[in-house]
């Protein structure tokens, strides 16, 4: 199933019951003009297949068979929006890795509590649907 996804295509693996990931899905959504990204949840098969024991509570980004995880995953995701966004991504690398990803530990930590839970991921825009991968 993997040799059949898009290698250009960008796999981004979010947690479909984190209300934080739920309007951080959507934010990518609204700004992937370059239709560059596709999407599947955590407990997928293809998310398992992807990125095996390395599947963590982050967030996972699978780009150009390379895996970036927690700040590096929504740091490549900022630069491969492009625009302002890859200037955005510019300045948080300037952060090193193990201060960055402990302030994602943080949040990761707390996201249920400060953001909330959902039971079901819904998409606001149906035309989305066709970048959910499962």
């Amino acid at each position: 199933m993997i040799s059949s996804l898009e290698p250009n295509k960008a796999i981004l693996i979010y947690d479909d019951q984190c209300l934080l990931c739920h309007y951080s899905l959507q934010f990518v959504l609204q700004r992937d003009g370059k239709d560059q990204f596709r999407f599947t949840n955590r407990h997928s098969s293809i998310a398992q297949k992807l990125v095996g024991s390395k599947m963590t509570e982050s967030v996972v980004l699978v780009s150009r068979y390379k895996i970036y995880i927690k700040s590096r995953a929504a740091i490549k995701t900022f630069a491969l929006l492009g625009g302002k966004w890859k200037l955005f991504s510019l300045i948080l690398q300037l952060f090193p890795t193990f201060l960055a990803d402990w302030v994602y530990n943080i949040i990761a930590k707390y996201r249920y509590q400060w953001f909330g839970k959902m039971t079901k991921c819904e998409l606001l825009n149906p035309s989305w649907t066709k970048k959910i991968i499962s």
